[in-house]
């Protein structure tokens, strides 16, 4: 149970490094949505990561995690910043430009 433990442990501490809140989120979402993380980190091209700006905010960028989550990100001139990871609900509204984003 110590080694069962330990991982659940290290779990949990490895939310300290992410860029934004991923606590509330699937642990398949959080897998895939870090190594998109990682990827910008090293200078992918959004373009290569299936990334897209927004056409009412061309700033905005949305990276599809999976099917039904979809990571919000702000493009300035010297790098990427994450804002959030959404439901592809909540995303919905951001798309339609009904609901703003703080970032």
């Amino acid at each position: 149970m110590t080694g069962q433990h330990t991982t659940k442990q290290q779990w949990q501490q490895s939310f300290a490094a992410d860029p934004i809140d991923l606590t509330h989120l699937p642990k398949p979402i959080i897998i895939k949505t870090r190594k998109i993380l990682a990827a910008l980190d090293q200078g992918v091209p959004p373009a290569q990561l299936q990334g897209k700006r927004f056409s009412f905010d061309r700033t905005l960028l949305r990276f599809p995690v999976t099917y039904r989550y979809r990571l919000l990100c702000r493009w300035y001139v010297d790098r990427i910043i994450p804002l959030q990871v959404l439901s592809h609900e909540d995303y919905n509204a951001v798309a339609r430009n009904k609901k703003r984003l703080n970032g």
